[in-house]
């Protein structure tokens, strides 16, 4: 099959059977739903850092905890993204 572009220039397009383009796009799919899946993880990862965050932030603004295990808290939140 030969397909015309644009200013008169031709490609060939070899055969490809519908059973390769039906497991291809199922590959396709794989691919995409595991990008989704990470970033969903990703997104809850981030979202509950930022929780713990704010939790500690409250400790310390209440007198809770001192500047040091402040910092040092964060940190390992920060480190563990």
């Amino acid at each position: 099959m030969v397909a015309v572009l644009g200013y008169g220039q031709e490609i060939e397009i070899p055969f490809v059977s519908q059973d390769y383009v039906l497991e291809f796009s199922k590959s396709l799919q794989q691919a995409v739903d595991s990008v989704k899946s990470q970033k969903s993880e990703m997104d809850s990862t981030r979202s509950s850092a930022a929780s713990r965050l704010q939790q500690l932030q409250k400790l310390f603004n209440e007198g809770l905890i001192d500047q040091r295990e402040f910092d040092q808290k964060r940190k390992e939140i920060i480190r563990a993204l």
